[in-house]
């Protein structure tokens, strides 16, 4: 799958995708939300949650070039296959 045709997805495609075929690589947390970094194929999603993770709040697609620069620091790519 590439960035595009993630783009095109509905809501509930992008989610199911995510957890199909994401790796998680790095997370923060910002006052009641938590964030999570998944690499699907050559792009990076970012998934907003509630705070008890029951529920995804928003889906963001990243091309690495745009990847928010505190998550490169972040990224542990040691557990994907290469």
């Amino acid at each position: 799958m590439t960035f595009n045709e993630f783009q095109q997805l509905s809501d509930n495609e992008k989610a199911d995708c995510l957890w199909k075929k994401g790796s998680p690589v790095g997370s923060h947390n910002r006052e009641q939300a938590k964030f999570m970094l998944y690499q699907v194929a050559d792009f990076y999603v970012e998934a907003e949650y509630k705070t008890d993770f029951t529920e995804i709040v928003m889906l963001k697609a990243y091309e690495i070039s745009d990847l928010p620069g505190f998550y490169l620091d972040r990224i542990n790519i040691s557990g994907l296959p290469h």
